[in-house]
């Protein structure tokens, strides 16, 4: 039968709506709007004023029910439900995400205050909320009782739960139609299609009683292993190069483990979506709000039957899986002794901290409820994905809707993975530096020390690609307000029976804004300066949208492959004296002090005193041959690699500059332009080294960290990285833009990569 939403009493306005998902039923049911809606019927949904959201909804007709699965949802006359017309950036829901600092105690402290998650509707896009008040009563095959596991029914015949239903509408559609395509969409929760009858943007958020199995857990030790061979007959096994055994997952993340499980009785509600057509999402809340519907009371509100279990891993034992025979021996052999006394460590630290959350005290309660409880709002439990073609999704699915989310995620073939960002999952978080990265070939240039720079890559036809990390990095987080600089190389080399060669070696930065506005428009800014065209104006506007936004992450990649930077130019050197081609320093210099003026904020940082640019190149010339000569004579040429005593040219900087600012910072910051001019020399000749292929691994690794440590300015990331764009620029390298990235509704994050070839 169809449903009908009257409005006023002008049987033309009222809408006739037959063609519905799940709010199919044998009566006729009649929905009464109010009247301040009618005036907007025939209008684009763009066009309904913000302020007049909500709009009442009355049930009009007798009591009705739906039965799906072994849940049956009732509605009676007289209850009241609401209609919402939601536009862009409006808030569909708010939730916290992690634990404030007043309850982080106990497991790893967090600084931070508690972090708010808010999902909004994204530009552009138009929502029509439907409310419904019902009752939910499990069937009589899925009776359960309290303390056991499973959703429970309304504890009284006149406690309602909310359900609500979000459909994605256009701007342009006529009010009644997104009224009615609203209700035709409408989707119950907790039956087996659920997800099959959702529409990917459309989104249900519903309340809910229930005794759930949760639980959190981690890993620790070996974290990857590499290799792109997928069957045995990819990953030969010739004498002269290290075999893999294929029937490990390319991914190990064992060594040690633990796992704590527990009940949790209480009020919930959930919000579920499709991200699109093959993939489910889905956010479990705790939600205090709704406690007040469960008349049980607070003393069923409780943690039990926790348990915890450990186990420490023997990475030997886990390495002579993987890589057997001489291979795995050499592994072994670098960790033995600091890698598993780590593990061991973290092991009887895990216990002690989950046990002290888990065990009960004071009335029952354990530190665990009292944080989840201490939460202001929603508090996010679990945030899962789900596999909807996967095998076993269907029987994964029922358990969830049983309760038992550890049961879910436990079948192998269930297609239910936890994010990373789970609640629970943030209690413990500790990574390892123990990574397997090597093989028997290098054993001669590879010792314990070095060990976590390192990941090896089969590539196939008995080659192997040793890639290692040697960089640079600035990190700063306070109260939750994240900022990263990463200047980094990826250097790899081939290993094949006949030898070693050198591959590509990538100069990699990243800049990471998390949760800090300010730094997020310097990403863009950045951004914007360093590329040019309609798209990427577009691009630069959503950078600057996403930082607008208190728990947003940006990210901005910049890639130089050695086609790249092998452009750059410098003067020729004889002596650490310039003989040929000095305007190329200085043109170096010039892009280095441009990109200090725009990214440095005070002098002399900004390459100026009183007036811009002041520190120019003929200053920085007549102090370093005053540092390294002592004095200036009509044949004197600058040394970069020099710094010479940079106290000897005070003088002049003083008589030059007559400021307050100190001589000695003034020459700190000419420094800086000195060891940007030598980067781009050294980029210049490890280009042509990687080139000639003439040089060992050994060779190749000293001197990129001879890179790392003496030409990179190490206090002026962001304009080395800057300069480096310009001055490549200069030379006809344009960047190619790659994103932003797809990304989650609820986690308002941008990565944008410029890549320089």
């Amino acid at each position: 039968m169809s449903i009908t939403l009257s409005a006023g009493s002008d049987a033309s306005n009222d809408i006739q709506i037959g063609n519905l998902t799940d709010l199919q039923n044998s009566a006729s049911t009649l929905f009464k709007l109010a009247d301040s809606i009618i005036g907007y019927l025939n209008q684009p949904v763009s066009s309904f004023p913000s302020a007049d959201s909500p709009v009442t909804l009355n049930y009009q007709s007798g009591n009705i029910s739906w039965t799906l699965g072994n849940f049956t949802f009732g509605l009676s006359g007289g209850v009241s439900g609401s209609i919402s017309i939601l536009q862009p950036g409006q808030t569909i829901l708010t939730f916290t995400k992690t634990f404030p600092t007043t309850i982080g105690t106990g497991l790893d402290t967090d600084t931070s205050t508690a972090a708010t998650g808010t999902i909004t509707v994204p530009d552009g896009q138009f929502y029509v909320g439907v409310e419904l008040d019902l009752t939910l009563a499990a069937n009589a095959a899925a009776n359960v009782q309290i303390g056991s596991i499973g959703i429970q029914g309304s504890a009284g015949t006149s406690d309602t739960f909310a359900v609500r239903f979000y459909k994605n509408v256009a701007g342009g559609t006529l009010l009644k139609d997104a009224l009615a395509a609203a209700f035709e969409g409408f989707v119950l929760p907790l039956h087996s299609q659920t997800y099959q009858h959702l529409q990917p943007g459309d989104y249900i958020n519903h309340q809910f009683n229930a005794t759930l199995a949760l639980g959190f857990g981690a890993t620790l030790g070996l974290d990857k292993v590499y290799f792109s061979g997928q069957y045995e007959a990819d990953i030969p096994g010739a004498p002269a190069a290290p075999s893999v055994n294929a029937s490990v997952t390319a991914e190990v993340k064992a060594g040690a483990t633990f796992g704590a499980t527990f009940n949790l009785t209480g009020s919930y509600e959930a919000l579920l979506w499709k991200a699109d057509a093959n993939t489910g999402r889905l956010h479990l809340y705790r939600n205090k709000t709704t406690d007040v519907n469960f008349n049980f009371g607070a003393t069923v509100t409780v943690i039990a039957d926790p348990t915890v279990t450990l186990s420490s891993g023997n990475l030997q034992t886990l390495v002579n899986q993987v890589l057997p025979g001489g291979t795995g021996a050499v592994v072994n052999q670098l960790l033995t002794g600091p890698a598993q006394s780590q593990v061991n460590t973290w092991v009887s630290e895990a216990q002690a901290k989950i046990n002290s959350w888990l065990q009960p005290f004071q009335q029952g309660q354990t530190q665990l409820q009292v944080a989840i409880d201490n939460t202001q709002s929603s508090f996010l439990l679990v945030a899962a994905s789900f596999d909807l073609t996967a095998l076993g999704f269907t029987t994964a699915w029922s358990t969830v809707i049983a309760g038992d989310f550890n049961g879910a995620l436990a079948l192998p073939t269930g297609g239910v993975s936890l994010d990373a960002g789970s609640g629970l999952e943030n209690f413990h978080t500790k990574t390892t530096s123990v990574t397997f990265n090597l093989f028997g070939l290098f054993r001669a240039e590879w010792d314990t020390s070095t060990i976590d720079n390192y990941s090896i890559l089969y590539a196939g036809n008995n080659t192997f690609h040793l890639i290692e990390r040697i960089g640079d990095r600035q990190t700063s987080v306070l109260n939750g307000r994240g900022r990263e600089i990463d200047l980094y190389f990826a250097a790899e080399a081939t290993s094949t029976p006949a030898g070693l060669t050198l591959g590509e070696i990538d100069l990699y930065v990243q800049l990471k804004a998390t949760a800090n506005g300010g730094f997020g428009k310097l990403i863009a800014g950045f951004f914007s300066k360093a590329t040019t065209g309609e798209a990427a104006t577009q691009i630069t506007k959503q950078l600057l949208a996403t930082a607008q936004q208190s728990n947003a992450t940006e990210i901005l990649e910049l890639l130089f492959k050695p086609s790249a930077y092998g452009r750059l130019t410098s003067s020729t050197l004889n002596g650490n004296r310039p003989i040929i081609n000095e305007p190329a320093d200085e043109a170096n210099y010039g892009s280095f002090a441009a990109a200090c003026s725009q990214f440095e904020s005070s002098p002399p940082a900004n390459f100026s005193i009183s007036n811009p640019m002041d520190l120019d190149y003929p200053t920085w010339r007549t102090c370093n041959i005053i540092a390294n000569n002592g004095s200036v004579s009509p044949n004197s040429v600058p040394s970069r690699i020099n710094i010479g005593n940079p106290t000897a040219a005070a003088p002049f900087l003083n008589q030059r500059f007559n400021s307050s600012i100190p001589a000695a910072l003034i020459s700190f910051t000419l420094d800086a332009a000195g060891s940007f001019m030598n980067l781009c020399e050294a980029l210049k000749n490890l280009a042509a080294l990687i080139e000639s292929s003439n040089a060992s691994w050994n060779e190749l690794r000293s001197n990129l960290q001879n890179i790392i440590q003496n030409d990179v300015p190490s206090d002026f990331l962001i304009p080395t990285a800057y300069a480096l764009s310009t001055s490549l620029g200069q030379v006809g390298v344009q960047p190619l833009m790659s994103g932003p990235a797809p990304v989650a509704p609820e986690e308002p994050t941008i990565t944008v990569t410029l890549v320089y070839s």
